[in-house]
């Protein structure tokens, strides 16, 4: 049985952007593993096998938050519809610091199994994960010493996972709000990038429409092609992007170095974009009036 926790206090706070979904569970398999020690598939405790099917659940370690039991091998699988993606907010996290010995890693089941994270250990909370596809597996190994409390994440269905989001994926796609469709009035959209130390990550615009500012308003506006960039030591400043703007930052937040050290907006795409780091912050801005179909980009870590 899956305990009841309350997420009011501890779930990350969303934008207007990202819904959460309502899933219907009647397509989906009815078999689960089973949680009794004679039937289970690893040698391991009981309840070190289970499946959530269920939006807004929590996900935690065995014995959560007593310490967790030695030499475990424990898989716990979500599956959403197929229309859904899966973000985990996790909320706690203490496990033994070297992750040869214990760890939790994240794969995605697509339907083969592919690891969305390093293998994770140490007492820092892990940035929130979200999957590409419906079906995520949480794995976790403990060995024979040294037991830790363990984690807690909060499960989370989402038809839109546009804003507010730690992409730690080795290459997804992120959008504008409402993609492929107009951008609404007055978003202010948050969105992050981290790949592992020593990588760094490579943003491709593949659509690309801001509004930018009219020549009309803006006498000394000129139409800018963003292919003569490339080469220049500095960048071109003909744009005035001061209605709805995108900023890519070279690091984690607003005081890292823009990467084109400008806003960007209008109809063509920029260049591939590419920080000196292991992280990006991407913002979205748009004001109260007109709205555009926004932008559409892939990354990948290098």
């Amino acid at each position: 049985m899956q305990a009841t926790y309350d997420t009011t206090t501890n779930s990350p706070t969303t934008t207007h952007s990202t819904e959460e979904a309502h899933v219907e569970t009647t397509d989906l398999p009815t078999t689960i593993y089973s949680t009794t020690e004679e039937n289970a598939e690893t040698t391991g405790p009981a309840l070190c096998r289970e499946v959530f099917y269920t939006d807004s659940s929590p996900v935690m370690s065995l014995n959560y938050p007593a310490n967790y039991p030695d030499d475990l091998d424990c898989e716990y699988r979500i599956i959403a519809s197929t229309e859904n993606v899966i973000r985990l907010d996790f909320v706690a996290f203490e496990v033994e610091p070297d992750c040869d010995k214990d760890y939790v890693q994240i794969f995605e089941e697509t339907p083969t199994t592919v690891a969305i994270t390093e293998k994770l250990c140490g007492d820092s909370v892990p940035s929130t994960v979200v999957s590409t596809g419906h079906q995520v597996l949480i794995a976790f190994h403990s060995d024979s010493s040294d037991n830790k409390a363990g984690f807690m994440a909060n499960i989370h269905f989402l038809s839109s996972p546009s804003c507010g989001v730690t992409y730690m994926n080795e290459s997804s796609v992120i959008t504008s709000p409402n993609y492929p469709n107009e951008y609404g009035n007055d978003e202010a959209c948050h969105n992050w990038i981290e790949a592992p130390l020593g990588k760094t990550i490579q943003l491709t615009f593949t659509d690309f429409e801001i509004e930018v500012a009219h020549s009309e308003l803006f006498p000394n506006y000129v139409a800018f092609d963003w292919s003569e960039w490339e080469g220049a030591e500095t960048t071109p400043q003909p744009k005035i992007c001061n209605f709805d703007f995108l900023e890519v930052y070279d690091g984690e937040n607003s005081a890292s170095d823009l990467i084109l050290m400008s806003e960007l907006c209008g109809k063509t795409p920029p260049p591939p974009l590419l920080t000196t780091g292991n992280k990006m912050y991407i913002y979205f801005e748009s004001d109260s009036f007109f709205t555009y179909r926004g932008y559409r980009a892939t990354y990948q870590f290098l």
